[in-house]
């Protein structure tokens, strides 16, 4: 017989708690363990060629994991009991029939110690935070490299929250927007506050001064091309301008860079 842990969530430093996601600080959720190595991973998503790709990936990073996939949300509903089996449900929001969001809040309703972390190509922040308010225990954008895939399940496995640093970037970001709280900003007559340029997207500036295109950027820094152009879009926000020369240009004029 599997050993069941019980797992409390937390959020740590960095978290959700900064975004004041509501479930934060949600009931015990209760992770089963097949035994000490092996973890049992359930995705559920329509796309095929997705989950086939994510499987070898996984089990390529990590041997331990025992990934199976489902592409039927509305059949993975109706098998609610065999879901109990795996420690982990990785669900896509976008799916035809059933979607991510009603499943999110069945197995809320009806199987609220099952752990999931959502893994969609939805990255807005209505979006997220009604995933975590519905139970998600974590996200991962699709376009994430498998290592922080896998270091996100990982996480949630241990009782985390987690949202990849970048994408927490972003968010704060579209979070501030939503309430009217970043001000239109001219790169000639208006300052930048300094929270909104972090060490990460200062690091992209840098290497957007010495040339470097975003894919090279992305392999200097180790992070995914995407989220240099999230880091880039902060960037061209913050500085009230539109291409890469005048947000160097700008950035150098406030002593920035």
């Amino acid at each position: 017989m599997p050993s069941a842990v019980a797992i409390t969530p937390v959020c740590p430093k960095n978290s959700l708690s900064q975004l004041s996601f509501r479930h934060c600080g949600a009931a015990t959720h209760t992770v089963k363990l097949t035994n000490s190595n092996e973890k049992k991973v359930l995705i559920i998503d329509d796309h095929r060629l997705f989950t086939d790709g994510l499987r070898l990936i996984l089990r390529q990073l990590d041997p331990t994991l025992l990934v199976s996939a489902e592409h039927n949300s509305n059949r993975a509903l109706a098998n609610i009991e065999s879901l109990a089996d795996f420690d982990l449900l990785l669900v896509d929001l976008q799916m035809p029939g059933l979607d991510g969001f009603a499943l999110l809040e069945a197995l809320s309703n009806r199987k609220p110690s099952l752990a999931v972390m959502v893994i969609s190509g939805t990255e807005d922040y209505e979006s997220i935070e009604r995933a975590f308010a519905l139970g998600a225990m974590g996200f991962v954008p699709k376009s994430s490299p498998g290592h922080l895939i896998l270091h996100g399940i990982n996480a949630v496995l241990s009782g985390n929250r987690y949202v990849p640093e970048e994408l927490m970037e972003k968010l704060e970001w579209q979070k501030a927007s939503i309430k009217g709280s970043i001000p239109r900003k001219s790169a000639d007559n208006t300052e930048v506050p300094p929270a909104l340029i972090r060490p990460r997207q200062l690091e992209v500036l840098k290497l957007i001064r010495d040339g470097h295109p975003n894919a090279r950027i992305a392999s200097i820094l180790g992070i995914s091309e995407s989220a240099v152009k999230s880091h880039v879009s902060i960037l061209f926000n913050a500085l009230g301008v539109r291409n890469r020369t005048s947000c160097v240009q700008a950035a150098a004029k406030k002593g920035i860079i």
